[in-house]
């Protein structure tokens, strides 16, 4: 698989963030942090529908164990870092866990302006302390997500569809790098508009990359990555796979498609 889209250092900043999200992840229990008992609309994505009415303290911790790493990896990033740190209210956390849910970039955004800080910073921050919660209530939920009938988006989180493996059944299998969810798709289908009509669907293969594919749809010009790992030794992350495979979007997008949202997270 190629990187060459990515720098080194970029690769290992993640790799680091998913080291600590595993960590979150085992540490979080579903009784203290979901209510139970709620009324869920399957035609729409699960997770942002839940109530998380729990304890929500271990969700500032992570935000503040990702400052610290990124203090320590990204020494650039200490003055802005430190200035977040200085303001942050008491209950803040509780106001960017809801807005992370439901990716509310353009609060985040204005957040950023009223602090003075990079646009990117405070959502990458709030989005990566989240994603524990998010892959802990996609396997929570998995028997309810089975059932789901939401459309063009990853049916526990909305995340718009971007990236499938082909496993060792031969099986093309949907995955969400961001709350890991997977879900079963027909090997000529379009994941944004749902069309399978073949004359329709363009298959990209770039050269001397047997593994990898760009399956894309002329109809609503959406694409999707397609990794087959049956021939990997190592298990990789789906969000690993999603950033070493970047150079496919490229691709696609220079071909003349896009992803059915302006930008995916």
């Amino acid at each position: 698989m190629s990187t060459e889209a990515i720098t080194k250092e970029y690769l290992e900043l993640h790799e680091g963030i998913i080291k600590l999200q595993k960590e979150w992840t085992e540490s979080l229990k579903e009784e203290e942090c979901i209510e139970s008992n709620q009324q869920l609309n399957n035609e729409v994505p699960l997770i942002p529908q839940l109530s998380f009415s729990g304890n929500l303290e271990p969700y500032k911790s992570h935000i503040f164990q990702l400052t610290n790493y990124l203090k320590t990896v990204q020494p650039e990033l200490t003055t802005s870092i430190e200035k977040l740190e200085a303001d942050w209210a008491e209950d803040l956390h509780k106001k960017w866990f809801q807005e992370a849910v439901v990716v509310n970039e353009f609060y985040f955004v204005e957040f950023a302006k009223e602090h003075s800080l990079p646009e990117w910073l405070p959502f990458f921050i709030a989005e990566n302390a989240l994603r524990p919660y998010l892959r802990m209530a996609a396997k929570a939920f998995q028997p309810q997500l089975e059932k789901s009938k939401a459309k063009s988006c990853c049916p526990a989180c909305g995340e718009p569809p971007r990236l499938a493996v082909v496993g060792k059944k031969g099986k093309k299998e949907m995955v969400c790098p961001r709350c890991h969810y997977s879900w079963n798709e027909k090997k000529v289908s379009c994941a944004h508009c749902g069309t399978d009509q073949h004359e329709q669907f363009i298959i990209l293969k770039p050269e001397n990359q047997e593994m990898e594919q760009i399956h894309a749809c002329q109809s609503c010009k959406g694409y999707i990555k397609v990794i087959d790992i049956r021939k990997t030794f190592k298990k990789q992350e789906p969000e690993i796979l999603d950033l070493k495979s970047i150079y496919l979007d490229y691709i696609a997008q220079e071909e003349g498609f896009g992803l059915s949202e302006e930008k995916a997270h």
